[in-house]
């Protein structure tokens, strides 16, 4: 093959393979964030005592870059109680939180003062203080949400058990 006939081909062999990639049912993309088995979420109370309080710390990697006014949705089942919980802090997150409480769900608000997190790092958050249940059994489970600053859903609720 001449040189002059390879170059000529060389854009149709380039536009066919970017056909083929792009065809319908064919192309492979990412799965969203919330259905990645490699980004495992982890909660576990501190203190696992029956009927104590305790300091929850919550940590996962960042699927998507946590934004400065992000915000962490968690509900905890109704047996755990929430009334003492006055603190979120992290040491992987700058900037301070807002902490909304209403009834079980805990809403972790960023106050916009913090660098954004990119994908792909890991973080922590300690919550405190929560009073365990009265029985600890492995059937509890807390759900998570991630909400970007435009209150779009980053991570969509799922439920992750709890450890003691």
């Amino acid at each position: 093959m001449s040189h002059s006939r390879f170059v000529s081909w060389c854009p149709v062999v380039i536009l066919a393979a970017s056909l083929l990639a792009a065809a319908p049912g064919q192309a492979q993309t990412n799965p969203p964030a919330a259905a990645r088995p490699d980004l495992p979420v982890k909660v576990r109370a501190l203190a696992a005592q029956p009927g104590e309080v305790s300091l929850y710390e919550i940590s996962f990697t960042t699927a998507d870059s946590l934004t400065r006014r992000a915000e962490i949705i968690l509900d905890f089942p109704a047996e755990f109680d929430l009334s003492l919980l006055r603190v979120a802090s992290s040491t992987s997150i700058n900037g301070g939180f807002k902490l909304v409480r209403e009834r079980n769900q805990v809403r972790v608000q960023r106050t916009g003062l913090g660098a954004v997190i990119p994908p792909g790092r890991k973080v922590e958050l300690q919550l405190g203080l929560i009073k365990n249940p009265s029985r600890l059994t492995n059937s509890y489970e807390v759900g998570l949400e991630i909400r970007s600053s435009g209150q779009t859903v980053q991570v969509a609720r799922k439920n992750h058990r709890i450890e003691f």
